[in-house]
């Protein structure tokens, strides 16, 4: 199950550098859904590769979308990342229409980008050795709006040291992942709560 409990801080900071990708994302390009139980990878740099995942690949609009976002050390050397959830601010991410513009933030998105510089937060290290995964959960559609029916191509990605020379930095992408929002779906979470209080 898709649960972790993350700071409005964390989560404006990992909103606001969504805005850094320079890449360009688009619904078009070829992206296929790994076969069932494998997890697509995208490419790695400097011993690190990124996957990101949902739980299915078509939702409902206004129904909720946790991404799951899971970094793995495929190098021969252990680095240093923060721990739980302080890492999110180290991805960024960016959604976009099937049209290739940016998805908006939602008001709670932009809400948490303005309160970004006032945040205070603590910073947890931990060691990621070789062969393993550290993963973080992201509400996305609390912060992206992706309540028009459309398919949405999502990308994250983050700046990592090196390994041929540790004062440069590299940036590793995920997989691209696509997410269909059709109104053809019944909500189940709005169907469940239309009997009471009404």
């Amino acid at each position: 199950m898709f649960c972790s409990r993350l700071t409005k801080a964390v989560l404006a900071a990992f909103v606001t550098m969504f805005l850094a990708i320079n890449s360009s994302v688009s619904v078009s390009d070829d992206a296929q859904a790994p076969a069932k139980g494998t997890i697509a990878w995208g490419e790695s740099r400097s011993g690190r590769a990124i996957a990101i995942r949902v739980e299915k690949s078509a939702y409902a609009p206004e129904e909720p979308v946790r991404l799951r976002i899971t970094l793995r050390n495929v190098g021969q050397k252990a680095f240093k990342i923060g721990d739980g959830d302080d890492d999110l601010e180290n991805y960024k991410i960016r959604v976009v229409y099937s049209d290739g513009k940016d998805t908006e933030l939602t008001a709670y998105g932009k809400h948490s980008e303005r309160g970004r510089s006032a945040a205070v937060r603590s910073y947890r290290m931990a060691t990621l050795r070789p062969g393993e995964d550290h993963s973080v959960d992201f509400p996305l559609s609390r912060f992206f709006d992706l309540s028009l029916p459309d398919k949405y191509a999502v990308v994250v990605s983050r700046g990592v040291l090196s390994e041929a020379d540790p004062k440069k930095r590299e940036t590793v992408t995920s997989n691209k992942l696509l997410i269909s929002i059709d109104d053809g779906i019944p909500n189940k979470e709005e169907s469940g709560r239309a009997g009471i209080g009404r």
